[in-house]
């Protein structure tokens, strides 16, 4: 299905859950799992699969995976790309949404979330509803339109926890679509890290992410046109 829909899965130590969510998510488009350094066969487990996957030989963060997914599903011409968490929390069932939400007009879709497990998401998610129509910034179920971003590929700037290309679609006046999602309770330890470390890396991210908001909004109020 190369040239249509990927389904872009980043994982570190989710074996318990990999096989789970890439069968749910194969009904949707191709997979693409990007084990980031696991210890625990989860790159055994997706390779097994009918998903193809990239592994990197050391964690190297969240961000550094999606950016990986990115790079390959541009160099093999895919139009549409959706992100989906490995621990099985999101909704696969919904994928099909999101794509059709981008074959209607939208540049990005954005999933969002009943609650934040964080004050830091909070947080962000009230500046973003401010300036912008986004409503969960940090959800990790999105849909983008490919051609959008050009040969514009990198996908991280400021270790941003997946918002980066979001801001960037925001600020360029790109159509961004929200939509209400549930989620599971997760099972182990987040991704990000401890409780305490998790809350660092998402506040560093909310208050870059809100600066460039608030510059975007003041620039346009100054230039109208």
């Amino acid at each position: 299905m190369r040239g249509g829909t990927l389904i872009l899965i980043p994982a570190l130590n989710e074996s318990a859950k990999i096989e789970q969510v890439i069968r749910a998510a194969a009904s949707f488009g191709d997979v693409l799992v990007v084990d980031d350094g696991s210890t625990d066969g989860t790159a055994v487990i997706a390779k097994a699969t009918s998903a193809a996957c990239i592994s990197h030989s050391k964690p190297m963060g969240y961000d550094a995976a999606l950016g990986a997914g990115f790079t390959w599903a541009m160099e093999n011409g895919y139009k549409i790309l959706v992100t989906l968490d490995a621990d099985g929390q999101l909704p696969a069932h919904r994928l099909q949404d999101f794509i059709e939400a981008i074959d209607k007009g939208a540049d990005i879709v954005v999933g969002s979330r009943p609650s934040f497990p964080r004050l830091s998401e909070y947080l962000f998610a009230a500046t973003c509803q401010m300036l912008s129509d986004v409503r969960d910034p940090f959800c990790g179920m999105k849909a983008y339109r490919l051609s959008y971003y050009g040969s514009d590929i990198a996908f991280d700037t400021y270790s941003s926890i997946g918002t980066d290309l979001l801001l960037r679609t925001i600020i360029s006046g790109g159509s961004v679509q929200n939509i209400e999602i549930s989620i599971l309770p997760r099972e182990g330890q987040s991704r990000i890290g401890s409780r305490i470390g998790a809350e660092k890396k998402i506040l560093r991210a909310t208050l870059i992410g809100t600066f460039r908001l608030l510059i975007s909004a003041i620039t346009k109020k100054k230039d109208p046109t």
